[in-house]
């Protein structure tokens, strides 16, 4: 279930809510609009837009009145970071926007990290960018791992899962091992013990990665559980318990990752031969992101 907590004034806005648990992003994002067409103060309604899962509606409007909410929502490290994304996200749409607006969305993100330090998940935002971008919109591995190196004196399990993403765009698997290595050694935590389950996924040693994912889920890190179900898929072995991941998931999913479960739902069923159950999980991920381009593919070719 999809809940948005109102974090600024506690005004209730039902029929907003009762969108979003239907799922419909573009109607609940055009009755947020509306309600700033009738009051530009009323900060709820900014959250909305920033905050709504980005697949199926209108980004360059929702971006257009969520840069307004700055006016509004004043000083708010973690409006500006959801401003970030939903920045890339409208950019991603179309790669030649980054060149001219890499800049407004690093502003956002340094913004945020700037007005609160302790929020790692914008320093997190930030390296990947320049993990993952090229050069001439800003993309810079080096001062990644720079801003990696100085977040793990800040925060040392923040660092390390930090260096471990930068070391894994380096294309340097042993020293991110080395690094999730020091990492356990120091912290036996869930978020430890899901990095390096992701770092055996991607070396597809399926078998060594589900057993690092299930140390995290026991220690109660949800995010483990969609990647159980995604390594037992990858794997192509116990297709059924990786449906029972997904559907203990979706009791509590993260909402940026409820049309990949459904996806991930038919694959397993596909696995299992279950044709009916698969094409209502694909039809249902299309549901919710109708341009889900991997749905949308084993879709067509489910026979």
């Amino acid at each position: 279930m999809l809940v948005f907590w109102l974090l600024i004034t506690g005004l209730e806005i039902p029929e907003i809510e009762q969108t979003i648990q239907q799922g419909d992003w573009q109607k609940a994002q055009n009755q947020a609009i509306q309600v700033l067409e009738k009051d530009p103060n009323l900060t709820d309604a900014y959250w909305y837009l920033v905050k709504l899962p980005h697949a199926s509606r209108d980004l360059a409007e929702a971006l257009k009145w969520a840069e307004k909410g700055l006016v509004h929502v004043k000083q708010n490290a973690l409006y500006y970071l959801e401003l970030a994304r939903l920045t890339s996200a409208r950019l991603n749409e179309n790669k030649m926007l980054w060149m001219g607006g890499s800049s407004k969305y690093l502003g956002y993100l340094d913004q945020a990290i700037q007005i609160d330090p302790d929020l790692y998940a914008a320093y997190h935002e930030k390296i990947g960018f320049l993990c993952q971008a090229p050069g001439m919109v800003g993309g810079d591995k080096k001062q990644a791992l720079a801003l990696a190196e100085s977040l793990t004196q800040r925060q040392a399990d923040q660092g390390y899962k930090a260096q471990v993403t930068v070391y894994n765009a380096m294309e340097q698997p042993e020293k991110a091992k080395a690094i999730l290595e020091q990492w356990i050694e120091q912290s036996p935590s869930g978020p430890a013990y899901y990095e390096m389950g992701m770092l055996m996924q991607s070396q597809k040693d399926y078998p060594a990665a589900l057993s690092w994912l299930e140390r995290a889920w026991e220690k109660g890190f949800r995010p483990a559980l969609y990647q159980a179900a995604r390594t037992r898929i990858l794997g192509q072995f116990e297709a059924d318990k990786a449906i029972a991941n997904l559907q203990t998931y979706l009791e509590e999913p993260d909402p940026r990752l409820v049309a990949a479960a459904w996806w991930r739902m038919g694959n397993a069923q596909e696995q299992l031969a279950q044709k009916n159950e698969a094409r209502a999980s694909y039809q249902k991920a299309l549901q919710l992101d109708p341009n889900f381009e991997e749905a949308k593919k084993s879709l067509s070719q489910l026979k």
